[in-house]
């Protein structure tokens, strides 16, 4: 059951990346082969981490699904402020074809499109 939640969240993460994609200043196949594959697969590893912090593969019987909602929203949050933090720290570059439109499309599809994924799988999967 828990690999089935840690697959649903990976796969959200990447469609929230490639809809920010779709929003890039230049072509999706020119961003594909110039995008910084390190900073999203942190990223990725960094919104899993945070899932997990906060309780988000955990079993509950008791408003799960209410709790599980606010588990992935709780730590998306997280992960964009440690992810802003991180960046202006260590000053990592971000790629000059990412603008703002991509950077809102892709905060905005992180906060929906894993609990809708994650709602999808548990009433198909029944976990």
């Amino acid at each position: 059951m828990v690999l089935i939640k840690i697959f649903s969240d990976i796969t959200a993460y990447f469609i929230a990346t490639y809809l920010s994609i779709l929003f890039y200043e230049v072509s999706v196949l020119s961003a594909l082969m110039n995008i910084n594959y390190i900073l999203i697969f942190a990223g990725l590893l960094l919104f899993i981490i945070s899932i997990y912090n906060y309780g988000g593969y955990i079993n509950k019987l008791e408003f799960s699904r209410l709790d599980e909602i606010t588990a992935l929203i709780k730590s998306t949050i997280l992960m964009i402020i440690v992810s802003i933090l991180v960046l202006f720290f260590f000053r990592i570059e971000v790629d000059t074809f990412v603008n703002l439109s991509s950077q809102i499309i892709f905060l905005i599809s992180l906060l929906i499109v894993p609990v809708i994924l994650r709602t999808f799988v548990k009433s198909f999967f029944s976990i």
